[in-house]
């Protein structure tokens, strides 16, 4: 497992049938120590060391081939705490 990594946020996957969920690169999966379903957590990026939302816990499963690589993260429909295009950390405890 490493610190947290930092991603950009992707538009949301819709029709997965998951919820509360977020897709990751397998390579970032495997970086942060997860599998598919596991619970990772995620903030907004740190302002001076300040946290500039909280943190939420969310399922994790492997983003699409297409966005494979580009450090995207990409959340299901019902996450309305992140938005298109925020820099976001996640990690695993």
């Amino acid at each position: 497992m490493t610190g947290p990594l930092e991603f950009i946020v992707g538009f949301p996957i819709r029709g997965s049938g998951k919820s509360k969920a977020i897709a990751l690169d397998r390579n970032a999966m495997a970086l942060l120590g997860v599998n598919e379903g596991d619970t990772v957590y995620v903030g907004k990026r740190e302002l001076f060391g300040i946290p500039l939302k909280p943190e939420v816990a969310l399922r994790v499963f492997p983003i699409p081939e297409e966005d494979a690589g580009k450090r995207l993260a990409r959340f299901t429909d019902d996450v309305t705490e992140f938005e298109y295009g925020d820099r976001i950390l996640v990690y695993s405890k």
